[in-house]
């Protein structure tokens, strides 16, 4: 798994593979995903880490924290 860099869009773009790696080595796909949480340290991040998101179509539901 790699680290992400300093923006949202990065680090919400590598959560997502790191995710999906996670999951397919355990023989799963990320449609079985059930839920995710994310926390966000900043409202106005919202909308770009909503899209990106929408644009993994997984399939499951993201619940979201401030």
């Amino acid at each position: 798994m790699e680290i992400a860099g300093p923006s949202v869009e990065q680090q919400t773009e590598q959560t997502l593979k790191n995710l999906s790696s996670i999951v397919k080595a355990s023989g799963g796909q990320m449609k079985d995903i059930v839920k995710t949480t994310i926390l966000l340290a900043n409202m106005e991040d919202f909308a770009t880490v909503n899209e990106i998101y929408a644009k993994c179509r997984c399939g499951f539901f993201v619940d979201y924290s401030l």
